[in-house]
């Protein structure tokens, strides 16, 4: 198993979901955190840090929920993305089971995307499993827990006498191949739907 198949979902989510938790709000937690998303995509791990930062370590009475938790959520990310683990699933910790739908999503998303990189693949496919029964869509979810449950089985699985140490790698191209078929029918069948609709229109229209 391959464990770049496992991949952190960009912290974009941020954007709209702050900008919209509070019409009323003061808006600039909200654009620390575009510009902190902004420094994400670029890889400064230093701005994203300092952005985000400052705004989940903010006074209470500073910043509104849920605005705080995605911060707090997007500050997770940037410490998964430089592998640190143990302070990406403390952040993950604090978001409360009161957050949007969407937010409770991507943080079990995150801890299993973390549990899978450390090879805990059964607490990884909890996890997934949990950020779809959050969201249901999440296409990245249903692949990263099929892939654990493989990863799981391969682990279990009793392997043939051979050289002390030795691990087959012969499944990873396997598994690899199995992910991608599946992200291209699923785009296949995304822009089959996008040309039927689009036909259906201009039928309509004559």
């Amino acid at each position: 198993m391959a464990k770049k198949n496992v991949g952190v979902l960009l912290p974009v989510v941020c954007i709209s979901a702050a900008l919209c938790a509070s019409c009323s709000a003061d808006t600039a937690p909200m654009f620390s955190i575009l510009e902190g998303t902004v420094s994400w995509a670029r890889k400064d791990w230093t701005g994203a840090t300092s952005a985000f930062l400052g705004v989940a370590d903010a006074e209470p009475d500073a910043v509104r929920d849920p605005v705080r938790e995605y911060a707090v959520y997007a500050l997770a990310s940037v410490y998964l993305s430089q592998e640190e683990y143990n302070a990406a699933l403390q952040r993950l910790s604090s978001v409360s089971d009161a957050a949007p739908e969407g937010l409770q999503s991507s943080k079990w998303y995150q801890a299993g995307v973390i549990a899978f990189r450390k090879g805990l693949f059964e607490d990884a496919t909890s996890y997934f499993r949990k950020s779809l029964e959050a969201d249901p869509s999440s296409v990245d979810a249903k692949v990263n827990l099929e892939l654990s449950q493989r990863s799981l089985s391969s682990a279990n699985t009793p392997r043939a006498a051979g050289s002390a140490g030795f691990q087959e790698k012969a499944g990873d191209a396997a598994d690899t191949e199995t992910l991608f078929d599946y992200i291209r029918q699923k785009e296949e069948q995304r822009w089959k739907s996008i040309h039927e609709t689009a036909e259906q229109q201009n039928i309509a229209d004559h």
